[in-house]
């Protein structure tokens, strides 16, 4: 691939087509991920951000590493999302999911430190000390008390999307 996404009359495709042709492709990467079609998953959210590079699209594509077992690999998709949406807080979390995984429990607090939802706490905060476990484990423990339940269907609020994200990452 040359790195110029072409219609199928040939011509260069324009910003807007291949952000659409990048959404497509995530989307059916997104589709095997969840099958278990992890190669073609990788292959897919390549493609994807070989035409725009998103957040979401490199943090699928470390999910995708972290299901295979790539827990580096998938460390560094995170940083690569985090260079391109640094308010994304999805990859802040896996960080340090993964390196609690990998036995790293010291390393993954600094990184769950840093979530945007985190830091917009400790402003609004301001009288509570929130750089204990009980906050900044809170994630981990929303996902045992789901997953202890065996829970199909969980209703949150917008800001806890990123915590049940954690929480299908975790299950896995």
């Amino acid at each position: 691939m040359t790195g110029e996404a072409r219609r199928a009359d040939g011509r260069i495709a324009s910003m807007a087509e291949k952000r659409l042709q990048a959404l497509a492709l995530w989307e059916e990467g997104t589709g095997r991920l969840l099958s278990g079609d992890l190669d073609l998953a990788i292959r897919l959210f390549t493609r994807s951000l070989e035409l725009s590079p998103t957040a979401e699209a490199y943090t699928f594509r470390g999910w995708a590493y972290s299901f295979a077992g790539r827990l580096d690999d998938a460390i560094e998709e995170c940083r690569k999302a985090i260079a391109t949406d640094p308010q994304f807080g999805n990859p802040y979390n896996d960080i340090g999911a993964y390196l609690i995984e990998l036995g790293r429990e010291d390393e993954a607090v600094p990184w769950l430190e840093r979530v945007p939802t985190y830091k917009e706490q400790q402003e609004k905060l301001t009288d509570r000390d929130l750089a204990t476990y009980g906050f900044l484990g809170y994630p981990l423990l929303q996902a045992a008390d789901i997953l202890i339940y065996k829970a199909s269907h969980v209703p949150v609020g917008e800001d806890q999307v990123p915590h049940i994200e954690l929480t299908r990452e975790l299950a896995r």
